[in-house]
């Protein structure tokens, strides 16, 4: 047989619960995810171009390319921090 228990509410117990705090963290952690995919796609590209460069340092435009992967990279990891 199935015993049902009551159990007395009071207008309190029946409150809502508000579940952007639990959204918030999710998309703090999408957004955490994210970032860190960033900083490895930019990490390979500056490992990239810095071996191309061993063998081509002469390509300014592959400097240029460095350089600008180097500061997105820097900004990306400070946004992390």
């Amino acid at each position: 047989a199935l015993v049902r228990a009551s159990i007395a509410t009071t207008p309190e117990d029946s409150a809502v619960v508000d579940p952007a705090p639990a959204a918030m963290e999710g998309a703090r952690i999408a957004l955490l995810a994210a970032l860190a995919e960033r900083v490895r796609a930019l990490t390979f590209a500056a490992m990239d171009l810095n071996l191309y460069l061993d063998t081509h340092p002469g390509d300014t435009q592959a400097v240029d390319e460095y350089n600008s992967v180097c500061q997105r990279l820097c900004a990306q990891r400070r946004c992390l921090e």
